[in-house]
């Protein structure tokens, strides 16, 4: 069993899951735009001979925002993720035993990315407080343990640039 291999499989399955998540935020914030039979630009509303959300109703709103934090929750994680990916790379893994741990540390904070974007979803739409807090931090804790792992790798993988 190839520990390289596995960590990958647990990543692209996770930027999967990510894809089908933010296909689904998209989905609850159209809903939200039907019920409210609102639209977002004033030419759409001409169009569909619907009202403009100059002034958009608070799940709309609410829909809005979870779909924005999702996609600037993309650019911690996704810079992280590919930092980390690439030090799997480098000269640091010469035994069998540390190539694993790094395996399982890589795919353990991936997967709690992921589980914790799945979970702030929901807790984000029905406003739960202190969960959404505490979910936001586990997210962005684990881009910064995957960041300063790669980070750390890479310098010693390449110090001093040989």
């Amino acid at each position: 069993f190839n520990e390289t291999l596995f960590l990958y499989f647990v990543a692209y399955f996770c930027l999967g899951l990510q894809a089908i998540i933010h296909v689904s935020i998209l989905v609850v914030t159209l809903r939200a735009r039907k019920k409210a039979n609102s639209v977002a630009a004033p030419e759409d509303a001409k169009f569909l001979k619907s009202r403009s959300a100059e002034v958009e109703d608070a799940s709309i709103q609410r829909a809005h925002r979870i779909h924005m934090n999702t996609l600037e929750a993309y650019a911690f994680f996704l810079p992280a993720v590919i930092s980390f990916l690439g030090s799997q790379q480098g000269v640091l893994y010469t035994s069998s035993t540390w190539s694993w741990v790094a395996a399982l540390y890589g795919s353990f904070f991936i997967a709690l990315w992921t589980i914790s974007r799945i979970a702030y979803v929901p807790i984000y739409a029905l406003g739960l407080q202190p969960w959404r807090t505490i979910l936001f931090a586990l997210a962005n804790t684990s881009s910064l343990a995957l960041g300063v792992y790669g980070l750390i790798a890479a310098l010693v993988n390449f110090w001093p640039f040989s």
